[in-house]
């Protein structure tokens, strides 16, 4: 056995410099996305909508991790990872993609070191660390806030492979610590696949790096019997049975977790021809893209048809290397090794077995590219020796390379920033993108742009329509893209719009409580309240545990009455989600509408008892303690401090809190700072149109600039901010 694997012993310095280095120029390459925000795709679930990881580290939360499967996978480490770094930094998604980034950095500096252990080529384990580290292809892996598996699992799974060379090393040597070696990188490993199940092809390359470079074969080679070699394999193979083991168990329940999800589609519902050629036309699409990485996407269609010609002539080159590869694996084992990692690790991912409907995805090569770059690096390094190129010339060759590969990557990064530069960039390089459509549809749609939602999703149901493969998971997408069309159809005020899409979503999936609380509000929008009852009662019967179809139902009886069975859905919705205040505060509105004060403003303190900060409740019990006619209701003071808090938390843009805040401060007697209040309600008023609301204010106005508070005769029926329905959209 050579000694190259001790020889990290060397050039200490040298060691230093370039994995600083690393870590430098992949901390600068990153550094835009600590200014990203999240997107749409996939974060909200991983992170910003996650209840249970926005929590931070609890222990309810590890349990979660643990117990059972989210999001079509089980990996526990991940969401701990997430969790961590919601209860370091909450919410703020640099720092996220931060820590992203220091995983990344931290897998470049061991990509490096774990190559020149094994090799002792010093310059070529840094190129392919480099590469590794700084190709457009990773942008994906490390400015996606929801790939943090990939990182996590990238470094863990690094880690593994080191201590599994230590291991080899003092075994080679009859050195005490090989097992200690030998336990850490099955623990490792183990916690690697607890992440995500992307290296469970790790004991495959174990072996084949038992070939080529630690040649561990090569004293069963040299004896030249067939015997031997197999005999020796057979021991190398026992000898990794933990990670066999720990790969077996992770495929099965990565298996499991997504077809429990319905990720894996039937092997009926793609055809057999089109997921085999997929797979050939997206090795090749990698191997290209890994040379020459443009038109890079964050989403892939997976295609509905292909011509023969594709698969046939990827298939044959594909299978022309693998027979070069084999045949000189003894002259270029690095070309062997190399290949064949790059073929191995991609099976899992290569859509054989196909999850979700992308047909591929830049994420997928983030481990099989290394084995691409050591096939380069190591047969420039051939070359260099054979035909004596200088090393000025050779060394600026790499430089020109990775400086193209870090130009590129910023570029890639860009379109990273936030949801809509990133699906504009995809529906720019692809076509038939469903996924963009939508994504770009929802991201309109939270920017309150709803024409332009409504194209992108007319478009979406465009595209599954003419889709000749009916495949379920297109056809789940395509239920959530006509609720959000129906959400914007009913915006937009087009309600008959509306209703066809919320149908067209009942037809594919009619045991929906979502679609049928969206129902039931569009048909009580279209005073046709017997039907939005019998929508929202069959979301109580579909979901008896979810509380938003008892405050819908609640809503509409007390409209329609009796009041008393609707305060009774509000007061089951409340049992349901105790720490909710929105039921509390519903009710509390409701009894301002019959005249009954007292006992509203014992239910707006009960939900500011849930959640201190809830805007609604704030601004109405300050308004009933500033504004009602009963002197024994009044406080305010109180309402003054009430109205304030509402006023911060809605960063003084609200005209009805403003209007509150200036009925507050004059029944404190402060009729200067209530002229300024409501006059600054008035003109935000004015400015989105809402005149009528304007004019009322300028009657309090009058009274205020007369030294009179407002008592509000009413019964405080404020329509436009009542409690509406909860549709669940």
């Amino acid at each position: 056995m050579r000694s190259h694997l001790s020889q990290s012993a060397l050039w200490p310095d040298r060691l230093r410099l370039v994995s600083l280095g690393l870590v430098l120029i992949t901390l600068l390459t990153y550094l835009p996305v600590f200014f990203h925000g999240f997107i749409l795709l996939d974060d909200p679930l991983y992170i910003s909508a996650n209840a249970m990881v926005q929590a931070g580290l609890t222990w309810a939360g590890i349990k979660w991790a643990f117990v059972g499967w989210h999001e079509g996978n089980w990996h526990p480490l991940t969401w701990l990872s997430h969790m961590l770094d919601c209860q370091l930094f909450g919410s703020n998604p640099g720092p996220h993609h931060l820590v992203s980034v220091l995983f990344h950095a931290a897998s470049a500096v061991l990509v490096f070191r774990i190559w020149w252990r094994m090799t002792g080529a010093f310059w070529s384990a840094a190129f392919i660390a480099a590469v590794f580290a700084w190709h457009p292809m990773r942008a994906e892996s490390v400015a996606w806030a929801s790939e943090r598996k990939d990182v996590l699992c990238m470094f863990l799974s690094l880690l593994a492979l080191w201590f599994y060379l230590g291991f080899v090393e003092r075994k080679s040597k009859a050195q005490s610590g090989a097992l200690r070696h030998y336990g850490l990188a099955v623990l490792l490993f183990a916690l690697g696949l607890t992440a995500k199940a992307m290296w469970v092809t790790f004991p495959f390359l174990l072996l084949l790096l038992d070939y080529w470079p630690l040649q561990r074969w090569s004293q069963a080679q040299q004896s030249g019997k067939p015997l031997a070699v197999g005999v020796y394999l057979v021991r190398l193979i026992l000898e990794k049975w933990p990670f066999f083991l720990l790969t077996a168990l992770s495929s099965v329940v990565t298996f499991l977790a997504q077809s429990d999800s319905n990720a894996v589609l039937p092997l009926g519902m793609v055809p057999s021809g089109l997921r085999l050629s997929n797979a050939v036309i997206s090795y090749v699409q990698y191997l290209v893209k890994i040379f020459w990485p443009v038109n890079l996407a964050a989403f892939y269609p997976l295609p509905m048809s292909i011509p023969l010609w594709q698969p046939v002539v990827g298939a044959a080159a594909l299978l022309a290397i693998s027979v070069l590869a084999w045949w000189m694996r003894r002259r270029k084992p690095y070309l062997f090794v190399g290949w064949f990692w790059f073929l191995g690790t991609l099976v899992p991912m290569i859509g054989l077995a196909q999850v979700g409907i992308q047909g591929m995805a830049d994420r997928y090569s983030y481990l099989p590219s290394i084995g691409i770059v050591v096939v380069c690096a190591f047969a420039v390094r051939d070359l260099v020796a054979r035909y004596h190129v200088p090393v000025p010339v050779t060394g600026t060759v790499a430089v020109v390379v990775l400086a193209s590969s870090i130009l590129v990557t910023e570029h890639q990064l860009s379109f990273w920033r936030n949801t809509e530069t990133l699906m504009v960039r995809t529906l720019a390089v692809t076509r038939d993108n469903f996924m963009a459509h939508t994504f770009l549809g929802m991201h309109y749609k939270h920017e309150g742009r709803t024409r332009e939602a409504l194209t992108e999703f007319r478009e979406a149901l465009l595209i599954q329509k003419q889709a000749v493969v009916r495949i379920p998971a297109l056809v789940q997408q395509s239920f959530t893209v006509h609720l959000l069309l129906g959400a914007a159809f009913e915006r937009e005020g087009n309600l008959d719009g509306a209703l066809e899409q919320y149908q067209d979503a009942l037809q594919i999936d009619p045991t929906s409580p979502q679609v049928h609380n969206s129902l039931g509000s569009l048909l009580l929008a279209m005073n046709k309240p017997d039907e939005a009852q019998t929508h929202y009662r069959e979301a109580m019967r579909l979901a008896p545990g979810d509380p938003v179809a008892f405050c819908n139902l609640g809503h509409l009886l007390i409209q329609i009455g009796p009041f008393a069975d609707g305060a009774k859905q509000y007061e089951e919705a409340a049992r349901l989600k105790p720490a909710d205040p929105a039921p509390h505060c519903a009710v509390g509105k409701a009894l301002l509408r019959r005249g009954q004060s007292a006992q509203a403003i014992s239910h707006f303190r009960e939900a500011l008892r849930r959640d201190p900060a809830h805007i609604q409740s704030l601004t109405f019990l300050a308004r009933v303690l500033a504004s009602d006619p009963l002197d024994a209701l009044r406080n305010g003071t109180e309402a003054v401090g009430l109205a304030e808090k509402a006023n911060a938390l809605t960063g003084n843009q609200e005209p009805f809190v403003l209007d509150t805040l200036a009925m507050a401060y004059a029944e404190s007697g402060r009729f200067s700072e209530a002229q300024q209040s409501l006059q600054r309600a008035i003109e935000i008023a004015r400015a989105s149109g809402h005149n009528d609301d304007a004019a009322e204010m300028l009657e309090r106005l009058q009274l205020y600039r007369a030294g009179r508070p407002f008592r509000d005769t009413s019964a405080n029926d404020h329509s436009s901010h009542s409690h509406g329905p909860v549709s669940s959209r």
